[in-house]
């Protein structure tokens, strides 16, 4: 078991905020901290230094291009220290990056380039040919592969750009995070104008969400276009921490890299967990993870046993955050409280707070199923790429409608038990059913489909499609259709050809019953 003991001082009864003034932004000038920093994937490392530097140089090739305050830069490749450079450079700009998730579909890269009117779009050679006619005229096409075309950028001819003067932006930056909505169209989540104290209280919420110290190794396991590891990576570097970053997820490297490298922070999503458990005990005693000081997990509910499994095995080390895109993370749980709470996702930190809200849009006491409202104080506020109104509707005294139903205890603990909002998780990632829908409904055979999430014990959930058709048709006629318009994740694991769907009297097809019948053990193939 992991003795490191760092829960012990990190009381969950009692999570506050750093010293704003102690907290520094990952384009700060160097100091003693970022001496030795290290950031490492794959066989490669960079020193901090090094990837300062040529993030200046990016921000001045790309000023040259055009590029200033308030415009936005796409980011289409896997993990790689592009991610970094990229980040730093638009933040010198107080510019946008837009990250991509590389296994859309051109069409989901086309809307989003248009959406957010990217200047520029930054990927591999052979992503940027997927993409192909998508991109629109407009958009400067840079490589990250060596070799280029007549109608393309060489990255690292630009990182080598000589500067005329040191950038450090005045602190208006941020990401522009794509999330599928309701309406099953991607909406652009970017953070508004901040002012030196909402900037201060951001980085020092974060702060209390990846701690740190002098001489941290940080592990970033996910794909850094998602935001949890976007999040990790660019605030362990900005602490100094050196970073190792991981190129694809794989349970037992995992354990390799921590003990390779002495691994003190990291994080998981719950479908990684559980391929850490499954690995044979001999294989996960075979590595020495006791330098880990702290690992947090979000995305998605951790099923109970998983994560006392895990705290069995690694010991006091284990937090657990919750929030959204839209809201950040509002609460965190350490393991004492959570051995004693278990299901809770904890209570919120630093300025932020929780509210429990019924139909009526009325305040619920403990104890009682409503939505979940938050908000955390005092740091920018958000809104919808070009929709603020949809952003007014969503909210309630400040606070966000996160999408999920849950309940308070009388110590202010959140548990969440369902979802407002029809979206699935899985393996972390949230999953628009509308979306999904409506590309099924564009091949002429189907005439209806329902697309819900069902149990999965790995992924947490799993895609699953009810499909209503005038002619028979194959599962796999139906997913070579689907793999053209969304990106494969998206694509239904099952899928159910149903001529008798449940619907309520309005002729609106039930999922409820669905899902109830997948989750009960009651569903019987037609």
């Amino acid at each position: 078991m992991n003795g490191a003991g760092f829960a012990g001082t990190r009381s969950g009864a009692a999570v506050s905020a750093p010293d704003p003034a102690q907290t520094q932004r990952p384009d700060s000038p160097r100091t003693d901290a970022h001496a030795s920093q290290v950031v490492r994937i794959g066989a490669q490392s960079r020193s901090g230094d090094d990837i300062r530097a040529r993030a200046q140089s990016l921000a001045e090739a790309l000023a040259t291009l055009g590029v200033g305050a308030g415009d936005a830069v796409a980011h289409l490749a896997p993990n790689g220290f592009s991610h970094f450079e990229v980040e730093l450079a638009m933040r010198a700009l107080d510019g946008f990056v837009v990250p991509l998730n590389w296994h859309m579909a051109p069409p989901e890269i086309e809307y989003i380039l248009y959406d957010c009117a990217a200047k520029a779009l930054v990927g591999t050679g052979s992503l940027l040919d997927s993409v192909g006619d998508a991109l629109a005229p407009h958009v400067r096409r840079i490589s990250l592969s060596p070799e280029t075309g007549s109608a393309r950028l060489d990255y690292e001819t630009l990182v080598r750009t000589p500067v005329s003067q040191t950038r450090k932006g005045r602190g208006l930056e941020s990401s522009i995070i794509y999330t599928s909505g309701t309406t099953g169209k991607p909406k652009g989540v970017r953070r508004l104008p901040q002012n030196q104290r909402e900037i201060d209280a951001r980085a020092a919420a974060l702060r209390v969400l990846y701690p740190s110290r002098p001489g941290a190794r940080a592990l970033v396991t996910g794909p850094q276009y998602h935001l949890f590891s976007l999040a990790v990576s660019m605030t362990y570097f900005g602490a100094g921490a050196s970073v190792t970053v991981m190129e694809r997820f794989d349970a037992e490297e995992f354990l390799s890299l921590v003990e390779r490298h002495q691994i003190t922070h990291t994080h998981l999503v719950p479908t990684m967990m559980v391929r850490l458990m499954r690995l044979p005990a001999e294989v996960r005693n075979r590595y020495d993870t006791t330098s880990l000081e702290f690992l947090i997990h979000s995305g998605s509910a951790c099923a109970e046993d998983v994560k006392r499994a895990m705290i069995d095995w690694l010991g006091p080390v284990i937090w657990e955050s919750y929030g959204g895109t839209e809201t950040g993370a509002l609460t965190m749980i350490g393991p004492e409280d959570w051995l004693s709470r278990p299901g809770s996702v904890g209570r919120p930190f630093a300025t932020g707070e929780v509210r429990i809200h019924g139909e009526a849009d009325e305040p619920l006491p403990p104890g009682a199923v409503g939505q979940v409202y938050g908000v955390m104080r005092g740091t920018p506020d958000f809104t919808y790429h070009g929709d603020p109104e949809k952003r007014a509707a969503a909210g309630l005294d400040g606070r966000f409608a996160t999408g999920d139903l849950g309940w308070l205890d009388d110590d202010g603990f959140l548990y969440i038990c369902d979802r407002m909002v029809e979206k699935l998780i899985s393996g972390g990632v949230n999953i628009y059913p509308a979306e999904i829908e409506a590309a099924i409904l564009s091949h002429p055979l189907v005439v209806d489909a329902a697309v819900i999430g069902i149990p999965d014990p790995e992924f947490g959930e799993s895609v699953c499609a009810h499909v209503t058709t005038t002619e028979p048709m194959s599962q796999d006629e139906l997913r070579t259709h689907l793999r053209s318009r969304i990106a494969g994740f998206k694509i239904p694991r099952l899928i159910v050809f149903d001529d008798d769907l449940p619907r309520l009297e309005n002729g609106k097809i039930l999922k409820r019953a669905l899902r109830d019948a997948y989750r009960t053990g009651t569903w019987k193939a037609p």
